[in-house]
């Protein structure tokens, strides 16, 4: 597992992992989006961009928009062996 994150919004971030994972054989599964809002009204979009190989799984969460503290999305990669 491993968290950052990154200055851009969820869409290139996305797009950079449905990316790399197509090319080293990984079968994107359909994502998850969720929209909702802070109590102080702010935008935050999360969500899922799950794939699998073989044994494996990799999981791609993020969190995005005006609620996010310090701007740009925050990101968690899991990988694992079932």
């Amino acid at each position: 597992m491993a968290t950052y994150r990154a200055a851009a919004s969820e869409e290139p971030v996305l797009a950079h992992y449905r990316q790399a994972l197509g090319v080293r054989g990984w079968t994107l599964q359909p994502p998850q989006t969720n929209l909702g809002s802070d109590a102080q009204g702010r935008q935050l979009r999360s969500g899922e961009l799950a794939a699998r190989r073989g044994d494996d799984t990799y999981a791609v969460l993020y969190e995005s928009g005006s609620a996010v503290e310090g701007g740009g999305t925050h990101v968690a990669v899991h990988v694992a062996r079932d």
